[in-house]
């Protein structure tokens, strides 16, 4: 297995993925097939699961002539990865016959030697991982939004509560959360939204748990827009599209009704 990737905007998404990834997981399990690379992976408290493709035409070179699984320390992961920005290449490595215990990632300064070359070899991890997967389903309110403004409006509602509350209807869409502090409520116009839909008639109130949405799911770097999908019966999505058609998906199980 190799690839390389020599956009520097790609570099920095491929970082901020892996960052996301280490809050949750202490292991992440690369997939490697033919004509992409999947990441499946679930968070400890089982509240939030994380479904990644990215395809072959993403990377600027993606060589897997077998298929193959690869398991890594998560924070090791993420942490060589914030070397990797200011190089000219980002290449991984794995051989799976020759030596199957290491990955080896190189960042290189392909162009102009302006700074050091630098090769790591990474321990990989055998672990046994059962086979995850969310099956696809019709949600009753999606939307789209930028990734910036979901940050800036879930940071703020979470300094005054740890649930996020979401009312959906034909005319509004509001977040809120309760705390001891203040009840903190924000009315997001519809026409603010770069895409909104909801049956006619329709109304949602669902729940959800602000520090697991903030930690684990939500990134201002990924893309500049972010689908969501919401649902009385299904896990709450939030899809970030990385290009080449490839894209990042997070499911967040719901909070029971009663809790504020």
């Amino acid at each position: 297995m190799y690839f390389k990737i020599e956009t520097k905007c790609k570099q920095e998404v491929f970082l901020a993925l892996f960052q996301l990834l280490k809050n949750w997981t202490t292991l992440i399990t690369l997939h490697f097939k033919a004509d992409y690379m999947c990441i499946f992976s679930m968070d400890k408290s089982h509240i939030c699961f994380a479904d990644v493709r990215i395809e072959k035409e993403w990377f600027t070179e993606y060589v897997a002539e077998t298929e193959n699984k690869i398991t890594v320390d998560s924070t090791s992961l993420a942490l060589l990865l914030t070397h990797s920005t200011g190089n000219d290449v980002v290449e991984f490595k794995f051989e799976d016959e020759e030596d199957p215990d290491k990955l080896y990632i190189n960042f290189l300064n392909a162009k102009e030697k302006k700074s050091f070359d630098h090769y790591y070899e990474l321990p990989l991890t055998n672990v046994e991982e059962d086979p995850l997967n969310i099956p696809e389903h019709d949600y009753d309110v999606e939307l789209t939004i930028e990734s910036k403004k979901l940050g800036l409006i879930l940071a703020e509602l979470n300094v005054f509560g740890q649930n996020l509350h979401i009312k959906c209807n034909e005319n509004v869409l509001e977040f809120r959360s309760n705390g001891d502090i203040a009840n903190t409520t924000l009315n997001i116009p519809i026409d603010d939204l770069s895409a909104y839909a909801i049956a006619e008639g329709e109304e949602l109130n669902v729940s959800f748990s602000l520090p697991h949405i903030l930690k684990m799911c939500t990134s201002m770097k990924l893309s500049t827009l972010v689908d969501i999908g919401l649902s009385d019966e299904y896990p709450m999505f939030l899809k970030y599209h990385l290009s080449e058609h490839s894209e990042a998906k997070f499911y967040i199980a719901p909070k029971i009704k009663d809790d504020d």
